[in-house]
């Protein structure tokens, strides 16, 4: 993958070794054994505090050296933005020998058709991404949250008679550079610059296209829907 559109020519490569945090979309609540089974348990999670007391997936997280933050509350927000930054950056300069994590930066699942926009916390610290792609094939049901609960998912998953199959890709280390930031529109800040530039990379090289929708957008769906709570993150 060449990112010579967004950094330049000649931009420099960051070796993979060095990148404390990946990327991705976010399908489902399968995405998170997907990563474990593709990165072979290597890579821990950007992932909810009560998940820590769910029997065996919060030991499982635990041990991935996952990054347990709070969810829902906005005075927290800043914090947990903070203690993403820290993680990376200090993997990416060699400070911490701590496990690289995957965070969904969309904040919520969706139907795995489109690249939707993503919020900050991945982006704020300007530390080097590595994206992954996640692609779910199935004749018969997609694995996806954007609609239904985890109940219901494995009910439909249990009942079908085709194999679900997830490709992953992992493209190459995005370190953000001068050139990145050398056209940014009045207003703009440099992680929404660099939130685009990531979003449009892995919308050319999946082929999903991008749109504008957000968590909140789901959540009034929802609503209209008589449901109580939306996809999670």
């Amino acid at each position: 993958m060449d990112y010579s559109k967004w950094l330049g020519k000649g931009y420099e490569t960051t070796p993979v070794e060095r990148c404390g945090l990946y990327v991705s979309n976010h399908v489902g609540f399968l995405d998170t054994d997907v990563v474990a089974v593709a990165s072979i348990n290597q890579i821990g999670y950007v992932i909810a505090e009560w998940v820590k007391n769910i029997p065996f997936y919060g030991s499982m997280a635990q041990q991935a050296e996952s990054l347990f933050l709070p969810r829902g509350d906005p005075e927290k927000t800043q914090g947990s933005i903070d203690k993403i930054t820290e993680r990376t950056a200090a993997i990416e300069q060699g400070r911490s020998n701590k496990r690289p994590v995957v965070i969904f930066p969309a904040g919520f699942c969706t139907n795995g058709t489109h690249t939707v926009r993503y919020k900050k916390g991945a982006f704020m610290g300007l530390n080097s991404v590595r994206p992954m792609i996640l692609k779910y094939q199935s004749s018969h049901f997609m694995p996806n949250n954007a609609g239904i609960g985890e109940l219901s998912m494995m009910t439909f998953l249990w009942c079908s008679f085709s194999p679900v199959v997830c490709e992953v890709t992992f493209l190459p280390v995005f370190t953000p550079n001068e050139c990145l930031f050398s056209n940014m529109k009045p207003g703009q800040e440099k992680w929404e610059v660099y939130a685009q530039a990531v979003r449009e990379v892995m919308s050319e090289f999946s082929g999903m296209p991008m749109n504008e929708h957000t968590y909140q957008d789901l959540k009034d769906y929802w609503a209209l829907a008589g449901c109580k709570k939306a996809g999670h993150a």
